[in-house]
């Protein structure tokens, strides 16, 4: 099987990934939500597609929280973009700041998604929001939130559908949920 570096590349859920959305779907149900933000590539819409079906909810789609733009990579075999990596390392100090021809770095992706969570937090304060993102968006969020470094990348990566609750009071949070995947058993 050919692995695939998804970005900003269009790309479907896999058969399982329409099993695990349904599985989201029936988890997020009944949370009282106000506003869902999605990113605006096709498969975090289809993973937003089955929860739609059951509840009424605004949405926006949003560049602002595609995953990490792989450039001349997008939609490449993750292969090719393993031997561009290895090339680099020699001349990059933080692989986390290697920045992928007409792409970008991890740490472009964590300012973008920095930016998108401050402006979000004052538009829709007080609200019940879900955001459907992507893996590096989702630790890049992670990590601003529970002010870890890029270090903890492996440790705040969650798995397809994996559900983090935040609560926002008096402009502090608090972590109810980190990467739950116990709607998928």
């Amino acid at each position: 099987i050919t692995r695939i570096v998804q970005g900003h590349s269009g790309g479907e859920l896999s058969g399982l990934g329409k099993e695990q959305v349904q599985k989201l779907a029936k988890r997020l149900v009944h949370e009282p939500l106000d506003v869902v933000y999605c990113s605006d590539l096709n498969r975090c819409k289809q993973t937003l597609e089955p929860l739609l079906l059951l509840k009424k909810i605004p949405v926006i789609y949003t560049p602002l929280l595609r995953e990490r733009n792989y450039g001349i990579y997008n939609g490449k075999p993750r292969s090719e973009v393993e031997i561009y990596i290895e090339l680099q390392k020699p001349l990059i100090k933080d692989l986390f700041g290697l920045r992928f021809p007409q792409g970008e770095s991890f740490y472009d992706l964590r300012e973008r998604i920095s930016s998108f969570l401050n402006n979000l937090l004052i538009k829709e304060q007080g609200k019940n929001i879900l955001l459907i993102t992507h893996g590096g968006a989702t630790v890049a969020l992670l990590s601003l939130l529970l002010e870890k470094d890029v270090t903890a990348y492996e440790q705040l990566k969650p798995q397809n559908t994996a559900l983090s609750i935040f609560v926002f009071e008096k402009g502090k949070h608090r972590l109810e949920l980190l990467n739950c995947i116990q709607h998928l058993t």
